[in-house]
């Protein structure tokens, strides 16, 4: 029996945690999270290792499916329903299904809308991008890998004079890969109890954040980049000594927030 569930806020994001964190030597899929935007609506499948194969193919108009594995550990079948104001997609269904290779991390997302879907993998997270159609849609095939297969696909873009939205990821990138670096240190300092720790982090996060908001986003991401804001913020409440929340939970959802929203912001 398929349990049916809604996207919840998680870390600023709207999100689904579908099992608790495995060893790397158990591979499972961690969470489902959805990145609404202006121009388009993304589906991150997360999980805790890097998947050996991922795959789409287009079943109709309106259904498309996804698949990441071999070797993923099984996970209680879900149905996400996608909040009314998100474009495109209506309902994600996840499953882990056995195969000859292995069990295979496999979902069917129902659409709202005509749409044209990108799958672009980042490590362990894989990326659907869904945006509004500009060509005639190809009819259900193979299943198109990602990776270094998809990309070598792509047709080069044309030469051009950087636009507000190239010149934006270039003027972030900077400080997202900064707290990138950050992160572990970040943990570290919210599992501690020594203050002096927390007090070393603290000028250089503030540093990060001062920068971060003094780059006036493209309207298409402004969204995403107040999320990224706001997550450096939780941290920075986190850390000071009067927080009486759970310190360590609060970082890690927020380190997560800042690495998938972070790779939306820079077109990772």
């Amino acid at each position: 029996m398929t349990a049916r569930r809604r996207w919840s806020p998680l870390a600023g994001l709207l999100a689904m945690a579908l099992a608790a964190p495995a060893s790397a030597a158990d591979p499972r899929l961690e969470r489902v999270v959805l990145l609404p935007s202006v121009d388009r609506s993304s589906i991150v499948f997360e999980l805790t290792a890097e998947p050996r194969h991922v795959s789409t193919r287009r079943i109709s108009d309106s259904v498309i499916e996804f698949e990441a594995g071999p070797g993923v550990e099984s996970v209680a079948p879900t149905l996400l329903k996608a909040p009314a104001n998100v474009r495109f997609i209506d309902s994600v269904t996840v499953r882990v299904l056995p195969t000859a290779e292995g069990p295979v991390v496999r979902a069917r997302i129902t659409l709202s809308a005509l749409a044209q879907a990108v799958v672009r993998s980042a490590g362990r997270r894989v990326y659907v991008d869904f945006s509004a159609v500009t060509a005639p849609l190809p009819g259900a095939g193979p299943a198109i890998p990602t990776g270094q297969a998809a990309s070598a696909a792509r047709p080069a873009a044309p030469a051009a004079l950087s636009t507000p939205e190239e010149a934006f990821r270039a003027a972030v990138r900077p400080s997202l890969d900064k707290l990138t670096e950050m992160g572990p240190f970040m943990a570290s300092a919210a599992a501690s109890a020594d203050p002096k720790v927390t007090s070393a982090i603290l000028p250089s996060l503030l540093s990060v954040r001062t920068s971060l908001a003094g780059v006036q986003p493209p309207d298409a991401v402004r969204g995403s980049h107040t999320m990224v804001l706001n997550a450096v913020d939780r941290i920075l409440r986190a850390l000071a000594p009067e927080f009486t929340g759970d310190r360590a939970t609060t970082v890690k959802q927020s380190v997560t927030t800042i690495d998938v929203v972070g790779a939306v912001l820079t077109g990772n």
